[in-house]
C-alpha cells in the first residue's frame, strides 16, 4: 500500500512539473531575484584608429555601471596588475553606444574583461576577449619646409615617447638599399616632439619609422631634396637659366609648366622634378648639337606641343657627341613621331629609361626609338610601361652595344596602320639584345592588312643581335608570332589574361595573380 502511495505521490509531482515546464520562461526569469548580476554577453572587441579598442557587449539589467580592465597579455589568463582599470562607465555597450579604450600602445596583445555594476547586488563575472592593436602611427607627413638636400626633420606630437629614429634608404623600385640610420631619441627631442637627422644622401628616397622599444610607434616616407640643385619656380625664365648654366649644373623644377620649345643642349645639366607626387609639366622639342657630358630628365610630365610637326621627344645632332642620357620617372606623351632618334653621325653613350610611362606618340612619320645612324653605345629600359604608341617599336640600324628590356609592360604599341611598321625589334646592327620579364598586350593592328605591323620581328636580318628571352607573356597579340618568330617559346613567352584594371584610362593593374610580368608598379 505504501509502494503505491510513493508511485502516486511521484507521478503527480511528475505531472506538475511537466506543467511548470511549459510556461513562459520569461515569467519564470522574471519571479526569480538573484543575488548577482548576470555576466555581460556577447562581448566583441574591435580596433578604431590603429589603437583604440571599441568594445561592444550585451547590456545587463539592472546593472547601473561596468567596470573594464586590460592587461599588456593575450594569455587571458589576468595575473598580475591590470595596465589599465576602467570604472564607472554608463555605456550600454551597443554599436551606437560603444565604449572605446584609448591610449594603447601598437603591436601589442591585449586581454580585456568587462564586468557588471549594482549598488544593491554583488557584480558579475566577468566576461573576457583579447585583440591584438594595429601598428601606430604618429609620425606626421614630413613637411617640404623639414627636407634638406641632406637632412630632415622629422615630427610627432610634443610629449610622447619614443625611444629610436630609423631611417631606411630606398631605391627606384621602393625595396630597401644600404644600412639603416639610427638615432636615439633624446629627452628634449621628445619634449619638442622633433628630430633632425643629417648626413642623408641628396635627392635620395627613405623610409623612417619612430621606435618604441620595438614597437613601431609611427613612419613616413620621404624624399630628399637635391643637393647642390637650382630650385626653379614656374615664374622663373627657365631658358635663361640653361643657357647661363655651368656644365653639370642641376635645375629643380617645382610644380608648375615650363615651356622650352625646341631647345638645343650645349652642356651637361639635370633637370628634376621636386616632387615626384606633383611633377613639373615640361613641354618641348629637345636636341644634342655638340659635345656633352650627360643630360638627365626625372620626375616630369614631358609633353610635345601641337606645333612641333614630326618632332620627337629627344634628336641626337648629326654632330653631337653625348655620353650619357638618363630618362627616369617621367611620363612622356604627344610626339608626333619618335621618342628618341637619331640619323646623322652622332655619338650616343649610355641611354637608359627607367621608371617612366610613355604614351599617345603617333609614329607616323619614324619609329619609337629611332637610330638610323652613329652609334650608341647601350640601351637600358627598366620597369617602364609604354601605350598607345610607335610604328616599329625599337628601329637600330646604327651600331649599337648592349640592349635590354626588363620588366617593361607593352600596350598598344607597333600599332600605327603603316607599310614601314616592322613590327617591335629591329635590330639590323647590334651586340646583343634581351628581354625579360615583360608583358606584350595587344600590340600591332587587328585591321591592318601589313603583314609585318606588330610582329615581334619582321625577319632573320632584322635580329642581328645575339637575342637571349625569359619569362614574357603576352595576350590578345595581332600578329606578334607571324615573321621571324613563329613559335612564342622561341622568346619564352606564355600567353595569360593580366586583367589590366582600366586600360583605356592608363591603369595597367594586373588582376590575374598568374601573370607575373610587366612594369612592377602595375603589379599588386
Amino acid at each position: 500500500m505504501n509502494k503505491l502511495k510513493n508511485i502516486l505521490y511521484i507521478l503527480g509531482l511528475s505531472i506538475a512539473m511537466i506543467f511548470t515546464g511549459c510556461s513562459d520562461p520569461d515569467d519564470e526569469v522574471l519571479s526569480i531575484d538573484y543575488d548577482r548580476l548576470f555576466s555581460p554577453t556577447e562581448l566583441k572587441l574591435q580596433i578604431a584608429n590603429r589603437t583604440n579598442v571599441l568594445v561592444l557587449w550585451n547590456s545587463v539589467k539592472k546593472a547601473e555601471s561596468y567596470t573594464i580592465e586590460v592587461f599588456d597579455n593575450g594569455d587571458l589568463n589576468f595575473e598580475g596588475t591590470p595596465v589599465m582599470t576602467l570604472d564607472g562607465i554608463a555605456k550600454n555597450g551597443t554599436l551606437s553606444d560603444p565604449y572605446i579604450i584609448q591610449g594603447l600602445e601598437g603591436e601589442t596583445d591585449y586581454s580585456i574583461r568587462i564586468k557588471a555594476i549594482s549598488a544593491s547586488v554583488s557584480d558579475s563575472k566577468w566576461s573576457s576577449e583579447k585583440i591584438t592593436t594595429a601598428t601606430e602611427q604618429i609620425l606626421e607627413a614630413v613637411a617640404d619646409a623639414d627636407r634638406k638636400a641632406t637632412e630632415v626633420t622629422l615630427r610627432w606630437p610634443a610629449g610622447i615617447t619614443a625611444t629610436q629614429m630609423v631611417l631606411t634608404a630606398l631605391d627606384k623600385s621602393g625595396n630597401p638599399v644600404g644600412d639603416n640610420i639610427i638615432h636615439t631619441i633624446t629627452a628634449q627631442e621628445i619634449t619638442n616632439g622633433a628630430v633632425t637627422i643629417k648626413g642623408l644622401k641628396g635627392y635620395t628616397s627613405y623610409t623612417a619609422k619612430l621606435m618604441n622599444g620595438t614597437k613601431t610607434r609611427g613612419t613616413a616616407t620621404f624624399k630628399t631634396r637635391i643637393e647642390g640643385a637650382t630650385e626653379v619656380s614656374a615664374e622663373e625664365n627657365l631658358i635663361e637659366l640653361l643657357d647661363a648654366a655651368k656644365d653639370g649644373d642641376k635645375f629643380a623644377l617645382f610644380p608648375g609648366e615650363y615651356d622650352l620649345g625646341e631647345y638645343t643642349f650645349t652642356k651637361s645639366v639635370s633637370i628634376i622634378g621636386l616632387e615626384s607626387s606633383d611633377r613639373p609639366v615640361l613641354t618641348g622639342k629637345f636636341t644634342c648639337s655638340t659635345s656633352v657630358n650627360s643630360l638627365e630628365f626625372s620626375s616630369l610630365i614631358i609633353k610635345g606641343k601641337g606645333e612641333l610637326e614630326d618632332a620627337s621627344f629627344f634628336d641626337l645632332g648629326t654632330s653631337a657627341s653625348l655620353n650619357s642620357l638618363t630618362i627616369s620617372d617621367c611620363e612622356i606623351s604627344n610626339y608626333k613621331n619618335q621618342l628618341i632618334s637619331s640619323s646623322g653621325s652622332g655619338v650616343m653613350g649610355d641611354l637608359v629609361i627607367s621608371n617612366c610611362i610613355i604614351h599617345d606618340i603617333e609614329g607616323s612619320g619614324g619609329d619609337g626609338i629611332d637610330f638610323r645612324g652613329g652609334t650608341l653605345g647601350s640601351l637600358k629600359v627598366e620597369n617602364t610601361t609604354f601605350y598607345n604608341a610607335f610604328r616599329t617599336f625599337l628601329r637600330m640600324q646604327a651600331k649599337a652595344g648592349p640592349i635590354s628590356f626588363t620588366n617593361c609592360t607593352f600596350y598598344k604599341v607597333s600599332n600605327y596602320d603603316n607599310g614601314n611598321n616592322h613590327g617591335l625589334f629591329r635590330i639590323s646592327n647590334g651586340d646583343t639584345f634581351q628581354v625579360k620579364n615583360c608583358l606584350f598586350v595587344e600590340t600591332g593592328n587587328a585591321t591592318t592588312t601589313v603583314a609585318t605591323a606588330g610582329n615581334f620581328c619582321r625577319q632573320a636580318s632584322n635580329m642581328k643581335a645575339t637575342a637571349s628571352y625569359a619569362s614574357n607573356i603576352y595576350y590578345s597579340c595581332y600578329q606578334l608570332w607571324a615573321g621571324l618568330y613563329t613559335n612564342p617559346t622561341e622568346c619564352a613567352a606564355n600567353e595569360a589574361d593580366p586583367q589590366f584594371k582600366d586600360p583605356a584610362k592608363g591603369d595597367f593593374t594586373v588582376q590575374n595573380i598568374v601573370v607575373n610580368a610587366g612594369d612592377p608598379r602595375w603589379l599588386e
